[in-house]
């Protein structure tokens, strides 16, 4: 019997967060595709990974309303939120 890792974990944009596609190129070892909304901004994947948790979180939070449409870019811009 052996142990099922993921191995890989391929992040992609997209309209919303899913799992595009699961692999299996060798036995108990898996490549996840996974798209979402919260990777499409160009700097997106620069600059998350250098903010601290906090401000990691505060991104995830107001790039989930975005992409409900419950804010939108350019209020986000008008009232100096992070995106």
């Amino acid at each position: 019997m052996c142990v099922c890792v993921c191995r890989k974990v391929v992040v992609v944009c997209g309209n919303r967060t899913e799992i595009r596609d699961v692999g299996e190129p060798r036995t108990c070892e898996y490549v996840v595709r996974l798209s979402t909304p919260l990777v499409c901004h160009a700097d997106s994947l620069l600059v998350f990974p250098t903010l601290s948790r906090h401000l990691q979180d505060d991104w995830d939070e107001l790039e989930a309303l975005r992409v409900r449409d419950v804010v939108t870019r350019q209020v986000a811009i008008d009232n100096n939120y992070l995106l």
